[in-house]
Protein backbone atom coordinates (compact mmCIF):
# COMPACT_ATOMS: atom_id res chain seq x y z
CA UNK A 1 0.00 0.00 0.00
CA UNK A 2 1.35 3.30 -0.85
CA UNK A 3 -0.02 6.71 -0.10
CA UNK A 4 0.93 10.38 -1.60
CA UNK A 5 0.10 12.89 0.53
CA UNK A 6 1.08 17.10 0.27
CA UNK A 7 -1.13 18.98 2.97
CA UNK A 8 -3.20 21.52 1.18
CA UNK A 9 -3.52 19.96 -1.60
CA UNK A 10 -6.19 19.22 -3.98
CA UNK A 11 -5.73 15.48 -4.32
CA UNK A 12 -4.07 12.64 -2.78
CA UNK A 13 -3.56 8.95 -4.39
CA UNK A 14 -3.96 6.01 -2.76
CA UNK A 15 -3.21 2.64 -3.96
CA UNK A 16 -4.22 -0.80 -2.09
CA UNK A 17 -3.12 -4.40 -3.53
CA UNK A 18 -3.84 -7.51 -1.86
CA UNK A 19 -2.30 -10.80 -3.74
CA UNK A 20 -5.18 -13.29 -4.10
CA UNK A 21 -4.37 -15.56 -1.14
CA UNK A 22 -5.59 -12.66 0.58
CA UNK A 23 -8.56 -11.88 -0.96
CA UNK A 24 -11.62 -12.31 0.43
CA UNK A 25 -11.07 -12.12 3.62
CA UNK A 26 -11.90 -8.41 4.69
CA UNK A 27 -8.44 -7.01 4.82
CA UNK A 28 -8.81 -4.79 1.95
CA UNK A 29 -11.67 -2.37 4.07
CA UNK A 30 -9.24 -2.66 6.60
CA UNK A 31 -6.05 -1.72 5.05
CA UNK A 32 -8.16 0.94 2.66
CA UNK A 33 -10.31 2.34 5.79
CA UNK A 34 -6.69 3.05 7.36
CA UNK A 35 -5.04 4.40 4.04
CA UNK A 36 -7.95 6.69 4.09
CA UNK A 37 -8.20 7.96 7.43
CA UNK A 38 -3.98 8.40 7.65
CA UNK A 39 -4.44 10.60 4.12
CA UNK A 40 -6.88 12.71 5.40
CA UNK A 41 -4.70 13.64 8.33
CA UNK A 42 -2.78 15.37 6.46
CA UNK A 43 -5.25 17.60 5.11
CA UNK A 44 -5.97 17.03 1.73
CA UNK A 45 -9.13 18.14 0.10
CA UNK A 46 -9.64 14.83 -2.21
CA UNK A 47 -8.78 11.10 -1.91
CA UNK A 48 -8.72 9.41 -5.25
CA UNK A 49 -7.79 5.59 -5.20
CA UNK A 50 -6.23 4.26 -8.82
CA UNK A 51 -8.02 0.71 -9.99
CA UNK A 52 -7.48 -1.32 -12.65
CA UNK A 53 -8.30 -4.77 -14.49
CA UNK A 54 -5.66 -6.28 -13.38
CA UNK A 55 -7.53 -5.84 -9.76
CA UNK A 56 -9.30 -8.07 -8.02
CA UNK A 57 -13.00 -7.87 -9.64
CA UNK A 58 -14.71 -6.81 -6.48
CA UNK A 59 -12.36 -3.80 -5.64
CA UNK A 60 -14.59 -1.55 -7.67
CA UNK A 61 -17.53 -2.94 -5.67
CA UNK A 62 -15.48 -2.01 -2.47
CA UNK A 63 -14.23 1.35 -3.35
CA UNK A 64 -18.27 2.43 -4.59
CA UNK A 65 -19.37 1.00 -1.29
CA UNK A 66 -17.25 3.00 0.94
CA UNK A 67 -17.98 6.67 -0.74
CA UNK A 68 -15.46 6.51 -4.03
CA UNK A 69 -16.94 7.30 -7.44
CA UNK A 70 -15.16 6.73 -10.51
CA UNK A 71 -14.22 10.04 -12.12
CA UNK A 72 -11.66 9.16 -15.15
CA UNK A 73 -10.71 6.25 -17.88
CA UNK A 74 -7.73 5.71 -19.35
CA UNK A 75 -6.59 2.77 -21.18
CA UNK A 76 -2.56 1.77 -20.42
CA UNK A 77 -0.96 -1.58 -21.26
CA UNK A 78 0.86 -3.32 -18.20
CA UNK A 79 2.69 -6.08 -17.53
CA UNK A 80 1.30 -8.29 -14.87
CA UNK A 81 3.59 -8.78 -11.79
CA UNK A 82 1.74 -12.23 -10.56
Amino acid sequence: MSTARRRGSSSSTCRVCLTPDFQGRGLAKFFLSEAVFAAFAHGPSRLAIQTCTLDSPRALQLYQRIGFNPYAWSQEKVTPWL
